[in-house]
């Protein structure tokens, strides 16, 4: 059980870190083309890891001591 208490911990700290990125791009979207473009590319970044943390969230083999049962 303690495997599982570290996963959901690390996965607590992934969604924090997330929660600040986004935080921090509230209402800074852009005022030239380049600065559009990359606040865009941004999205598109943290996109993928909300994708990556799902997909480890639905993956029973990332939980160790699941797997195992």
């Amino acid at each position: 059980m303690r495997a599982i208490a570290v996963y959901v911990d690390q996965l607590h700290g992934e969604l924090d870190e997330l929660h600040r990125q986004l935080n921090a791009r509230r209402g800074a979207y852009g005022s030239s083309l380049s600065t559009v473009k990359l606040t865009a590319q941004a999205f598109k970044q943290f996109e993928k890891s909300v994708d990556l943390i799902d997909g480890k969230v639905l993956s029973r083999r990332s939980l160790p001591a699941l797997s195992s049962s």
